[in-house]
């Protein structure tokens, strides 16, 4: 760090941390990760990828990731939201993606016969828009320690996919203010799984309020994410 001129950061949670390790802070800038904003865009929900896994017509809350240790022990609070809301047969809380503790999340699921929990595996990168239009809602899980440190690549994706975002993480966190900031959509804290079904329910009975936070994240992703936008600021 003493040796180099400029350091680049994605987050401003790595610059409090390079802050807090002595760095002088002209030495750092904050550019975030970019997004192909031409490739992921909002499209219909009424697509191939929806149809094929049964997805069109309920009210569809997604994760799409790498199903980790650090990422498992926050979708398993999301199992526990799944059982607050299994009495409305509209809302699905799809899981797509592998790793892992992918068998042991899915195992978890079937234990607590859980009917409105889905599990879809990796698709093929060219079906990634029309699988993330597949869903009403999209999630960001992050566990205190990381909600704190950065922000997850995936959340600049949902944005420029047009789709509102659900995120779960502490307040006061980096990711919570980006989608306050922005007005994308809610958050609220992991570990409470109660709070979680009761923002799925709200989001699911407000189809105003979810266009608003699509327009609003695919508007910022434009201003802020965007490959031009990222490279001139390398530039």
């Amino acid at each position: 760090y003493r040796g180099h001129r400029n350091i680049v950061v994605i987050s401003d949670g790595f610059r409090k941390n390079l802050l807090a390790k002595g760095v002088p802070p002209e030495r750092i800038s904050v550019i975030p990760n970019w997004v192909d904003t031409d490739f992921l865009r909002p499209l219909d929900k009424e697509n191939p990828v929806a149809r094929r896994f049964g997805l069109a017509d309920r009210f569809v809350v997604m994760y799409s990731g790498t199903i980790s240790i650090s990422s498992f022990e926050t979708l398993v609070r999301l199992l526990d939201a799944a059982a607050f809301l299994r009495d409305d047969p509209r809302i699905l809380l799809a899981v797509v993606g592998d790793g892992f503790k992918a068998k042991d999340l899915k195992a978890e699921a079937e234990r607590r016969g859980l009917p409105n929990v889905a599990f879809i595996p990796f698709q093929p990168y060219a079906d990634l828009p029309h699988l993330l239009a597949s869903a009403d809602v999209l999630l960001v899980p992050l566990d205190k320690e990381k909600s704190l440190l950065s922000v997850p690549s995936k959340l600049y994706n949902f944005m420029a996919a047009g789709r509102p975002i659900l995120g779960l993480a502490v307040e006061d966190s980096e990711v919570q203010a980006l989608i306050a900031g922005s007005g994308c959509g809610t958050c609220v804290p992991p570990d409470d799984a109660a709070r979680v079904a009761a923002a799925i329910r709200d989001l699911a009975a407000d189809p105003a309020g979810l266009d608003a936070a699509a327009k609003a994240g695919r508007a910022h992703a434009l201003a802020h994410y965007s490959r031009e936008r990222v490279v001139d600021a390398f530039e």
